[in-house]
């Protein structure tokens, strides 16, 4: 998730150079390349500019990946299908 972060917040940043480039009289609005489901908007002011960062559905995406990888919740459905019981700490076996 810190991955993720990191790289939505970096793409977001180069997004908005090349928009605060651009100098736009009104506000811009485009997806991040990089971070499926990402947008930026870029609002230009009076006193300076603000960024709006929407990090879409990519977090969500790879929290549930990490949780099954880590979890690994098939090996619990194989040892139902097998009928293994698991072990009970100190009866060796």
């Amino acid at each position: 998730m810190v991955t993720a972060f990191l790289l939505t917040l970096l793409t977001a940043v180069a997004w908005m150079d090349g928009a605060r480039a651009a100098q736009p009289a009104q506000p811009v609005e485009g997806p991040i390349t990089l971070v499926p489901g990402a947008v930026v908007t870029y609002l230009p002011g009076v006193s300076g500019f603000s960024v709006e960062v929407q990090p879409g559905w990519a977090f969500l995406a790879i929290g549930i990946l990490t949780f099954v990888l880590v979890a690994r919740p098939w090996r619990a459905w194989a040892r139902r299908e097998q009928g293994t019981a698991l072990p009970v700490a100190g009866t060796g076996g």
